[in-house]
């Protein structure tokens, strides 16, 4: 029985990895690229500014949350457990996510 190997983010969750880094292998896209009705697991946030990163974290916005897009545009409505979140494209640019399927 092959187990598969796994990092864990900042926030304690575990997502899968391989090869030398602690995220190398796992490979995302930008949250600005999925589409309305899209869901995707965020693994990586790169945001400039930590002061964002934490009021994001604080929104529910953080590595390993589950995140749906429900409304485009030049900001995105995303949808994060029960709450409701509005995003500009430019920020949704310094997340990560992986695309989940339908």
């Amino acid at each position: 029985m092959s187990t598969l190997a796994t990092t864990t983010t900042d926030t304690g969750n575990k997502l899968p990895a391989s090869g030398n880094g602690p995220r190398a292998g796992v490979r995302g896209i930008t949250l600005d690229q999925l589409q309305v009705g899209d869901t995707g697991r965020v693994i990586r946030l790169t945001l400039p500014d930590q002061g964002c990163r934490k009021r994001f974290a604080e929104m529910g916005l953080a590595e390993g949350c589950r995140v749906s897009v429900v409304g485009g545009g030049d900001t995105l409505l995303l949808a994060i457990g029960a709450s409701r979140m509005a995003l500009a494209q430019r920020c949704a640019q310094y997340v990560t996510v992986l695309k989940l399927p339908a």
